[in-house]
């Protein structure tokens, strides 16, 4: 799992937590709090690739930095 500083998160690639965010929004009409814990080697300087399904998070938490 990596993150860039525009809050993108790159996982897996199997889609398991777009599908679930995908869910929650029909459930709910709105996506919950996406907040990450990350160790600050997973913050990438170049922008994660991202696809139409993905959303964003809200705040990405490291040991050094906040990203808001």
């Amino acid at each position: 799992v990596a993150f860039d500083r525009s809050k993108n998160r790159l996982g897996h690639g199997k889609g398991y937590y777009d599908n679930f965010l995908a869910k929650h929004k029909q459930l709910f009409n709105r996506y919950p709090a996406m907040v990450a814990i990350s160790l600050t080697e997973q913050i990438q300087s170049e922008p994660v690739p991202v696809d139409e399904h993905d959303v964003k998070l809200d705040k990405i938490l490291t040991c050094d930095e906040d990203i808001e």
